[in-house]
This record gives structure tokens, sequence and C-alpha cells, in this order.
């Protein structure tokens, strides 16, 4: 079953079902209905280490059972989309693999990646809060 969440002339394509619409708590862990957000390309510091922890976190998510519906990239974290990212590799297995990769429009635009991006697609603040809005859990690193 296909669900789309749009507003104005944006729509998105969401291939799951929102976890509200199950009673049964272990059925909707299976859908994977969480989602990723990301504010910088590094974890915890911006130092070599934070940086590598970024990568072998994005790797590791690739090998995990239940997937994030989306990642979302605000802020500096929509440079992790550009063609010279260390992170593209991973970034385009999850694509591949169900994962939708969603970049901030604002943030894009402000950073002047617009028309940069190699992959995902630029959304508005509306979109993303309304992703949000229809999530049971939201992972903030």
């Amino acid at each position: 079953m296909k669900k789309t969440l749009g507003y104005a002339s944006e729509t998105i394509e969401d291939q799951t079902l929102s976890v509200f619409e199950f009673l049964d708590e272990e059925m909707a862990e299976e859908k994977g209905d969480w989602l990723l957000l990301l504010e910088h390309p590094y974890l915890a510091e911006n130092d070599g280490l934070g940086g590598a922890m970024m990568a072998e976190y994005l790797s590791a998510l690739r090998c995990e059972e239940v997937m994030p519906r989306a990642i979302i990239f605000l802020h500096a974290a929509v440079g992790m989309l550009l063609e010279d990212s260390p992170y593209l590799e991973d970034l385009c297995a999850l694509e591949n693999q169900g994962v939708a990769i969603y970049a901030c429009r604002l943030s894009a635009d402000y950073l002047q990646h617009s028309g940069h991006l190699c992959l995902g697609q630029a959304v508005s603040m509306r979109l993303i809060s309304q992703l949000i809005a229809s999530t049971v859990r939201v992972v903030t690193l």
C-alpha cells in the first residue's frame, strides 16, 4: 500500500505504512517506522574521530534488519550528499535498500549546495515536519 504526503506541488511517496495503522507493535517494528535526522557530517565532535564514527555508523546501518524509513539531512549534514562526500557510497547503498534520502531545501540553499546534491531529494521544512509527525521514532545524531 502506498501513502502519499504532500504539500502544495511537492509530493513524496512512502512505501511503508505508519505504525499507527497497526495494532500489533511487533508488526509495526518490522516496517521500519523510524526516521534518522542528521545535523552534522560527524558524530560527537568535528574531528577525525567524529567523521570516522559517522562513516562506521552508516556502514553498520546498511547491515541492520530494520532500516529507517528515511534519513533527513539538516544544516551542515546536507554536505554529506555532495559528490566529494566520503559517505556517498554507504548512503547510495542505503537508498538502494529502500531508505528515502531527504535534504532540507532551506539548508541546501543557504549553504549553496542546491543543484549539487548527488543523492536524495531536496524537500521543504513543511514536508520534513509532516514526516516527523507521522513517525513513531525519530533518532537525531
